[in-house]
């Protein structure tokens, strides 16, 4: 299965249920998944396509679990950052992936304004809350008119679908790539042995750019 299914899967069940709660703000999964949908097609509409390398980094946010499944359901490759990272340590991630767009939380826009310059292929900052650093668009500017239409992009189980940065205390970050696929597959066996059914809520409380947290 596509990662970005499972998502669009629980919404066509279930499309008023609470999906995430996170502060005061709350989402069904057909509203998560409709907002998914938009973020997909403004990534698309801004030229980002099957192949290409975007980025994120923040904390645990509704925003940032949308680009997740906006990001599988486009093919792009996935980047997750850790927000704690120092600058050297953004730039060589950043320029090693080639990512175009990062979507990052406004609290951490200072740190890509900071080596934007150094990053040749970085051409779009997207925040999630206030912006204004750098040139950096809030993210419901820049899904302004995209549709929350399904897109449609030939995929398969096999095609990478996101990339998490491992070690870094003995050297320079190392990127470990997962498919489709393996991503399924750790949320089916996870689900499987904790029993996780319809009727729990689950705290997500390790971080979402961790392999853990996704």
């Amino acid at each position: 299965m596509l990662a970005g299914e499972i998502l669009r899967l629980g919404a066509r069940r279930h499309p008023g249920k609470t999906a995430l709660i996170c502060g005061d703000r709350a989402l069904g999964y057909g509203a998560l998944d409709a907002l998914a949908n938009r973020i997909a097609n403004a990534l698309l509409a801004r030229g980002i396509a099957k192949g290409q390398t975007i980025a994120a980094m923040s904390r645990n946010l509704p925003d940032y679990v949308a680009l997740h499944f906006a990001s599988a359901r486009i093919g792009s490759l996935l980047v997750n950052m850790m927000p704690a990272y120092a600058p050297d340590e953004i730039a060589v991630i950043l320029n090693h992936t080639g990512a175009r767009l990062i979507l990052v939380e406004a609290e951490f826009q200072d740190k890509i304004a900071g080596v934007r310059d150094r990053c040749p292929d970085l051409r779009d900052v997207v925040t999630i809350g206030e912006a204004g650093i750098g040139g950096a668009v809030p993210l419901e500017k820049f899904i302004t008119g995209a549709p929350d239409t399904h897109p449609d992009i030939a995929l398969s189980v096999d095609d990478p679908y996101a990339m998490t940065f491992t070690g870094g205390t003995t050297g320079r970050p190392k990127g470990a790539l997962v498919s489709h696929r393996a991503r399924f597959v750790s949320s089916w066996t996870t689900a499987l042995e904790h029993e996780v059914s319809s009727a729990d809520t689950i705290g997500v409380l390790t971080p979402l750019y961790h392999a853990m947290g996704m």
